[in-house]
């Protein structure tokens, strides 16, 4: 039924966006900073712009894996019963953490209200068999200090529908993604 060559995965994600004009001033951000986009990956419904921000190539993984290219995902299950999901990708989660403190006010309070607080679940040390190894969370400090998980950010950084503030959010938080790791 599709032609998997064709790009016609931006106009499709537009109008399932929830906010059309939102979908459009995003993806115009990332084309204007030279993310790469891919249509259709892993013969998926699925638009991706990305930005690799490691020295190295690395094989694009899906969103919830990712660990070196930043950008977005937005991906169609049709067994699903809302089916459209844009995710985040975000490289070097914990550096970001690290850097915190030089993200903007408005970056801080996504973070905080988007990305995981540590639960103590403990995935973070299951493989230490001492039971000395310390959680891995990043503690900041926005108004209240907040202990982040540095795992897997694409599980919390995921939404249905996009809309003017999140858009704004997104954009911000790679500018700020760009500061911080374009000259690591």
């Amino acid at each position: 039924m599709f032609d998997f060559e064709f790009p016609y995965t931006s106009e499709l994600f537009k109008k399932l966006s929830g906010d059309e004009k939102a979908f459009l001033v995003l993806e115009k951000y990332f084309i204007k900073n030279n993310f790469s986009r891919i249509d259709n990956r892993d013969k998926k419904v699925a638009l991706d712009y990305v930005k690799n921000y490691d020295k190295k190539e690395n094989e694009l993984k899906s969103a919830w894996a990712e660990k070196t290219h930043g950008g977005i995902s937005a991906e169609y299950d049709y067994m699903m019963k809302n089916p459209q999901v844009f995710s985040l990708r975000i490289p070097f989660y914990k550096i970001l953490l690290q850097e915190f403190d030089k993200a903007e006010n408005s970056v801080k309070d996504f973070i905080v209200n988007t990305g995981k607080k540590c639960d103590e679940c403990k995935y973070c040390v299951q493989m230490d068999k001492t039971g000395e190894k310390e959680l891995a969370f990043i503690t900041v400090q926005n108004k209240n200090k907040y202990k982040m998980c540095p795992y897997f950010p694409a599980f919390q950084y995921c939404w249905e529908n996009l809309n003017e503030e999140l858009v704004n959010n997104i954009i911000n938080f790679f500018v700020f993604t760009d500061k911080i790791l374009i000259n690591k």
